[in-house]
């Protein structure tokens, strides 16, 4: 019974600002620990023919949503084209400033990488141009992807790109108050002439790492302070998609999980490619929580994801992540 109570405040979670109840905050976190258990306690209960079984069950059909938003099944029956508008890749990668492996700079391999899977459109978090390489000669490395609108990282700001195969006719910046994240956006010209709104977000970091050195009450402020950042700055977004009169990708590291408040906002009306396209575990976090489904691509209905697969990459501590899609809509 304590794992349904949890299970049902997991679900409830996701609508629940942090702001207003912060405790909503550490339900969502708990949900997938939760949900095992209740795996274990249904099989126990099964193998005992006991009707006690009923229980975690229901804790796992209340809570569908969150877990096809962790195992994906929809690429299984995605597989068969369709007659759409024409074929688009899209990327999101957090390349950890080009400096996650100690005594090794993986610029080029990445952009080889990105080439290779024939990405049209690439978004990257904490893009910051390497010691070893200056801002021309990063761009030179994507040589393939021509069109660039970026927000130049400082002290103060952590850096964001959006590379385009397509020209780019407009663009903008949302700057996250008290925060060196942000988002950027630009409105790309696919080759049929209409337009897509690319957002690319970067959400308030979680603050895990500080808070262990901080100790357990240093991780559990730090958690619910940024949630509560995090809640905020997606508001600002949903206002940006609101307001945007072309079809949207959304893409970025949500530094939260589908089962969150943040990525509900975020997720508004747009489809979450990864229960279209994915199959399998949707992990896209490098370590001990490797689980965890930090970076997402979004779209509106215009797009239909045929294929969503990331790659256990070791040049960050994110692992990039790629939609395959078909456009049926139409947005001149």
């Amino acid at each position: 019974m304590v794992v349904f109570v949890f299970a049902v405040l997991g679900v409830m979670a996701q609508y629940i600002n942090p702001n207003d109840n912060y405790f909503f905050t550490y339900a969502s976190l708990g949900l997938p620990f939760v949900l095992t258990l209740a795996v274990l306690i249904f099989v126990y209960t099964a193998l005992k023919k006991s009707w006690f079984f009923i229980v975690p069950l229901l804790a796992l059909a209340i809570n569908y949503q969150f877990i096809t938003s962790y195992i994906g099944f929809g690429g299984l029956f995605n597989m068969k084209e369709t007659t759409g508008n024409f074929k688009i890749k899209v990327a999101t990668y957090n390349v950890h400033g080009f400096n996650y492996c100690e005594g090794y700079v993986p610029i080029n391999d990445i952009a080889d990488y990105i080439q290779n899977e024939s990405v049209d459109i690439l978004c990257m978090q904490e893009y910051m141009p390497n010691y070893m390489y200056s801002d021309k000669e990063l761009r030179s490395a994507f040589w393939y992807l021509e069109n660039q609108y970026i927000r130049t990282s400082s002290l103060d700001v952590i850096g964001l790109a959006i590379y385009s195969k397509y020209p780019i006719k407009n663009n903008g910046t949302v700057n996250f108050p008290q925060s060196a994240n942000g988002a950027i956006w630009a409105d790309v010209i696919l080759p049929d002439s209409s337009i897509v709104r690319v957002i690319n977000v970067h959400m308030q970091t979680t603050g895990v790492n500080k808070g262990y050195r901080l100790g357990i009450s240093g991780t559990i402020i730090n958690l619910s302070d940024n949630a509560k950042t995090r809640a905020q700055q997606a508001h600002l977004i949903e206002t940006l998609i609101d307001n945007t009169k072309h079809p949207i990708i959304l893409a970025g590291d949500f530094n939260d999980i589908p089962s969150s408040y943040t990525f509900n906002i975020l997720k508004g009306d747009l489809n979450d490619n990864f229960k279209q396209g994915g199959i399998g575990p949707g992990g896209t976090f490098k370590g001990k929580f490797s689980f965890l489904r930090l970076d997402n691509i979004l779209s509106s209905n215009e797009f239909v994801c045929k294929k969503y697969f990331c790659s256990s990459k070791e040049w960050s501590d994110h692992f990039p992540v790629i939609a395959k899609f078909e456009m049926i809509g139409d947005d001149q």
